[in-house]
Formats: C-alpha cells, structure tokens, sequence
C-alpha cells in the first residue's frame, strides 16, 4: 500500500512538496539465474538527456521539500538458484522514516531490518542491524552536516560463518561540511573490541577536495 499527499499545482510549476509518503508491507523479490539473467526486467542502455544547470545551482532545492517519509514492514529477498554460489539474502521488517528532505533544514533518517543469509544450505548468518542518522544538505544538494550511528548484530551463524557468532560492526559519524571530525567502524566479538578503523580531517565539499588521516587498531 503506498500513500503519498503533495501539492498538485507545486507539481505543475516543477516544485517536489510532499507532506507524507508511506509505503506498507512492499515485497520486492530477485531471483538469479547461473548465467547471470534475472526476473528483472531489461533496462534500456539509452543515455538519459541531462537537464540544463541553473544559474547558481539552487534551481533544484528550491524545488524539493519532502516530509514525513516512511517505508514499513519491507521485504526483499535474492535467490541465486544454481551454480556453486548458490545462496538466498533475505531482509525482513524493513522499517525507514525520513522526517525531513529540505535543503538547510535538519533532518532525522531511522532505519532497520532483520537479515538472513544462507549459502549452500549449511553456511548461515542472520542478525538485526538498525541505525540513526542526523542530517543537513545545503542549497546545491550536498551534504553539510552527519552525525550518528548504524549497529549490525549476528545472532546465529554456522557452518564456514560460525566464527562470526556474536560478531558486532558500528559505523559511526561526526562530520560536518568542512571536517570528518570522525567516521568509525568498529568490530566487537562477544562484547570485546576486536578492531577498528577512524578517519579523519579537512575537507571542501564545493570543490570536492579532502586530506583525510586514518587509524587502523586490531
């Protein structure tokens, strides 16, 4: 069920509003075959005409303001049916809320999903992973401002992945339009640091430039 309230005449004039957007219970399921097709339609390798910039770049995000976001209760699976890597990815209660899209204006992006992975029948990783993220984009779309944090738990695992049981992962970030202050993962095993890796530093998001130091532990 998808649920959608927008502005029509903003619409007309080239102006995205959307006051809500909900998307309920969708099942999105891919299947692969060994030589590499899938149930996925052809897509067309047609390049797609590119719009005109604006003078300035601010056309696009005076045009977008997008509220109240939600997808809920989502389901994707992948099959690979034949071959040696056979295996099915499976996500479960796929739940995503983005609060606020709208350029100079903070806004808030939740996200979760159980996660299931097998591989030949015997080689088996699930767990949960959830997170939350705080953020701003400036007026030409590019991100000013991260900061939070996504988890990913493995509750079961056997076969070759039974060493992952207990196996936890957190990528963290603090940054704003000019600095990494910090962006982390970290891997605990059983509640124990077991490694991590930091990066950090200046950097210019208009002219896409960064001196960024790293810091690799375990």
């Amino acid at each position: 069920e998808l649920r959608v309230r927008y502005r029509l005449m903003d619409l007309i004039r080239g102006r995205v509003s959307v006051s809500e957007a909900i998307l309920e219970n969708p099942v999105v399921t891919l299947v692969t075959a060994a030589d590499g097709t899938s149930n996925l339609p052809r897509i067309s390798s047609e390049p797609v005409p590119q719009k005109a910039a604006t003078q300035g770049g601010t056309a696009d995000a005076q045009a977008l303001e997008v509220r109240n976001v939600a997808l809920r209760n989502g389901v994707f699976r992948w099959t690979q049916t034949a071959g040696p890597e056979a295996r099915t990815v499976e996500m479960t209660g796929i739940n995503l809320t983005l609060d606020t899209l709208v350029p100079g204006t903070p806004g808030r992006l939740k996200l979760g999903a159980s996660y299931r992975v097998v591989a030949e029948a015997t080689n088996i990783l699930a767990g949960l992973g959830s997170g939350e993220f705080q953020f701003r984009l400036n007026e030409k779309l590019q991100l000013r401002e991260l900061n939070g944090a996504f988890d990913l738990n493995a509750a079961q695992s056997s076969g070759q992945w039974s060493d992952f049981a207990r196996v936890a992962f957190r990528l963290s970030a603090d940054s704003t339009g000019s600095e990494i202050r910090e962006m982390r993962l970290a891997v605990t095993d059983r509640g124990q640091p077991a490694g991590e890796v930091r990066l950090s530093g200046p950097m210019d998001m208009d002219k896409q430039e960064a001196r960024i130091a790293y810091e690799v532990k375990g």
